[in-house]
């Protein structure tokens, strides 16, 4: 494109109207085009030409769908910019298409609310700013089940959390630390890196359906990365697969009863998986219970090696946290991992429910909007120009909400700023924007971002006579939906164990009897200890010897013990 704006935002050269529309025509005419992604080199500091670009393209093709940058990532960075404007561009017109068609079989199921997405910065907003930036729903089910864990922490008193989510494939972690979930700024998708603020959850493959295999090279049990998936699933599932699983383990030690998966509804075939393990196992010389239980320990170690990741080397205790383990695996294994760290507590969050947090943490999440400016501001900040900027973030953080249907004074406002030492890029750190008003603004920013500095790099990294830049402002504007947890109520319940069956322990490498309890009949305050199986309908707790599980009074179940 013929035009140049330069890194004051100021226009050097204009745009070039007409040779910019027969480029365009070109293009269009000669590609089969459903999408156009558009990202000018300084457009974060002024938009101008990029929004003329984005007008000029849909008088030419009407209902295009065209992604900028100055709306994606407005941020200093061209590569990380130009790949989340084009992956914006990618996703758009499918997300865009599934979007319209849920609304539309909604509206016809006579839907009386909303219809509100989850986006991965932890808040849930209409459907038209879902459409307009799909790259922000981007693994928002895993930010559900943080937001979800956050929720939940929140009503028990919980400041610091390491909440993981194992379903059937995957593994997530991500934390919540005084309260907030942890947010990041920079993602990669595939090899390609690109800056948007979302809840940092990260992921291995480890879960029910990873498949266990022996390394050819060392003769070692390996569990992962690949998944046998839901289809055809592990062996047990009966649907065609003939790889042993972690789900497959599960039910050769007994820690998943074959006729009471999904409360009886979908049964298992405990004989194939009991087939399948010990094929593997006759490999490395071991019986059936022994690989599954080996398979487990890796699983576990997998899952544990994360964790450390997220807490450890970022400079956190794990101890200092309570483990929230939800997803449908999470239960039946959180009494490995748990040890396998050295946590003595851990929750289920919602018993039951701990399977569907995501679908919670969606459910609960505020409808929010966050919008950032650039800007390019050096420690002591000069408070007119800051002022200045403000109000300019304001005005378009309000022109946004009208723009998706929702009035900017029933919203409410949190500012936060993004800085680092000049000079830096990946070194950035975001924290909340002091009051503009008060006189000791600077002082209060410039102490609030040495103290993170060094909380996460150390005091030595610390540098005294090198400049802070303060080079992006954020907005977020929310309103709180009416989702509190209430309490249980009820009495403790005279609940008994419905069954007992052994279990082969990967604790002690032994067949035990073990109480198998019924879930769905425990209550407040109820308690139980270890060995035991707690048989929900669509999960099941495992609890190891030595382990007590108490029931509060929201319905979690909270583990305790080695």
């Amino acid at each position: 494109m013929h035009e140049r704006i330069d890194r004051n935002g100021r226009v050097v050269a204009p745009l070039d109207e007409e040779r910019a529309r027969e480029t365009i025509r070109h293009l269009l005419d000669t590609q089969e085009i459903e999408a156009l992604a558009i990202c000018l080199l300084w457009s974060f500091r002024n938009p101008a030409h990029e929004r003329r670009l984005a007008e000029i393209a849909r008088e030419l093709r009407p209902g295009l769908f065209v992604s900028l940058s100055c709306e994606i990532a407005p941020q200093l960075g061209e590569y990380e910019r130009t790949v989340a404007t084009v992956l914006n561009a990618y996703v758009g017109p499918a997300s865009v298409r599934y979007l319209r068609d849920t609304g539309d079989r909604l509206a016809a199921r006579s839907l009386a609310s909303p219809f509100l997405v989850m986006q991965s910065n932890g808040g849930v907003a209409p459907v038209s700013a879902a459409e307009r930036k799909p790259l922000v729903t981007l693994d928002s089910g895993p930010t559900g089940g943080l937001a979800g864990a956050a929720s939940l922490s929140r009503a028990r008193g919980d400041a610091n959390v390491i909440a993981t989510d194992m379903g059937g494939t995957s593994f997530d972690v991500g934390l919540v630390v005084a309260g907030e979930p942890v947010m990041a700024e920079m993602r990669t998708l595939s090899q390609y890196t690109y800056r948007t603020p979302h809840l940092d959850v990260r992921s291995i493959a480890c879960g029910g359906g990873s498949i266990a295999w022996v390394d050819p090279h060392t003769r070692a049990l390996r569990v992962g990365p690949h998944s046998a998936g839901s289809s055809p699933g592990p062996v047990a599932y009966g649907r065609g697969g003939t790889q042993p699983t972690v789900t497959d383990a599960d039910v050769v030690l007994g820690l998943v009863r074959a006729d009471g998966f999904l409360d009886g509804r979908m049964p298992l075939d405990a004989e194939g998986a009991r087939a399948a393990i010990g094929a593997l196992g006759e490999q490395i010389g071991l019986s059936p219970e022994q690989t599954a239980a080996g398979i487990l320990q890796v699983n576990n170690a997998a899952a544990a090696n994360l964790i450390r990741q997220r807490t450890i080397q970022q400079g956190l205790d794990p101890r200092d946290f309570t483990l929230y383990a939800f997803g449908g695996a999470g239960p039946v294994h959180v009494w490995g991992f748990t040890r396998e760290l050295g946590v003595s507590k851990a929750v289920i969050p919602l018993g039951n429910g701990a399977s569907t947090l995501s679908a919670y943490g969606i459910a609960t999440s505020d409808v929010a909007l966050q919008l950032d400016r650039a800007c390019d501001f050096s420690l002591p900040v000069a408070m007119d120009a800051l002022h200045a900027a403000l109000a300019e973030l304001d005005r378009g953080a309000e022109d946004e909400a009208r723009a998706v249907g929702l009035d900017p004074a029933t919203l409410a406002v949190e500012r936060s700023c993004l800085l680092r030492y000049r000079g830096q890029f990946f070194q950035s750190l975001s924290l909340p924007l002091p009051d503009p008003s008060d006189a000791s603004f600077n002082t209060k920013l410039r102490e609030a971002f040495e103290r993170e500095y060094a909380r996460l790099y150390g005091k030595g990294a610390l540098v005294l006579l090198q400049d802070v830049e303060l080079f992006a402002l954020r907005t977020r504007l929310s309103r709180a939906l009416d989702t509190a947890v209430s309490a249980d109520r009820t009495e403790r319940s005279a609940a008994s164990p419905q069954e007992s069956r052994k279990v082969f322990w990967p604790t002690h490498m032994d067949w035990i009897e073990t109480p198998v309890w019924d879930g769905t009949q425990l209550r407040g305050h109820d308690r139980l200890e270890g060995p035991a199986i707690v048989e929900l309908p669509h999960t099941s707790v495992a609890l190891a010897p030595g382990q007590s599980l108490e029931v509060d009074a929201l319905g979690n179940y909270v583990v305790q013990g080695a």
